[in-house]
């Protein structure tokens, strides 16, 4: 049986091809919010410590 492009089934067959396939449509609101930051100090050096084989900051990157 041919794929919906009319290819032989031993063609590769590429979906892009085919009109709106795998399209989809998302309605995105935006606002123009200031962005929340907390900045986080830390004072006891606990983020020094290991975490595995990696210290905690360089889990966090």
């Amino acid at each position: 049986m041919d794929d919906p492009t009319g290819n032989h089934p031993d063609m590769a067959f590429d979906p892009t091809q085919l009109p709106n396939c795998g399209s989809q449509s998302f309605a995105v609101g935006a606002s123009k919010l200031p962005p929340s930051v907390m900045l986080v100090i830390d004072r006891s050096g606990s983020m020094s410590e290991m975490a595995g084989s990696l210290s905690k900051w360089d889990s966090l990157k």
